[in-house]
């Protein structure tokens, strides 16, 4: 199998939102694609994001908590 994930935040009438969406391929190229719905950012979050400053860092500074990508990645993969 091959499998693409990614995701992205998106400026759409005055308000930011980010979703996401992944791409499976199995070993004979059938091929299944997926996303999320949009979910809306705050702007309090938005405004602390920048080239080098992803949502994900800025959601662990104003959580306190390190790791939470992988932390989102492994729970996710879990329920596979």
């Amino acid at each position: 199998y091959a499998v693409g994930m990614e995701g992205g935040m998106y400026f759409v009438n005055d308000s930011w939102f980010v979703s996401d969406w992944v791409v499976v391929r199995d070993r004979n190229g059938e091929k299944g694609i997926a996303g999320t719905p949009r979910y809306f950012v705050p702007e309090y979050l938005a405004k602390h994001v920048t080239a080098d400053f992803d949502l994900s860092a800025v959601l662990e500074k104003q959580l306190d908590m390190k790791n939470l990508t992988l932390l989102i990645c492994i729970s996710l993969w879990s329920k596979l």
